[in-house]
């Protein structure tokens, strides 16, 4: 199966996603290593790297990151329009 393209318009909003993940994160005091063990199922340990550096994840990743992170979903995409 061929991969989607990703637009720009797209690639931005990861991109700010990232970003916004890597400030809650820090803002809990966690490393990536530590949100990783906070996960239900720890993804593969690049999964939480790929996320903040604004690379394409699954909507299942992301429910678990904000649970991991003890926010409602929402809030992970509160900075992407």
């Amino acid at each position: 199966m061929k991969a989607k393209k990703i637009t720009p318009e797209n690639q931005r909003r990861l991109e700010i996603f990232g970003m916004y993940m890597r400030e809650l994160r820090r803002n809990q005091g966690l490393t990536q290593i530590e949100l990783r063990k906070n996960l239900s199922t720890p993804p593969h340990r690049n999964t939480i790297i790929r996320a903040e550096a604004g690379k394409n994840i699954s909507i299942l990743t992301a429910f678990e990151l904000a649970d991991a992170l003890d926010i409602e979903i929402k809030e992970l995409f509160e900075m992407v329009d």
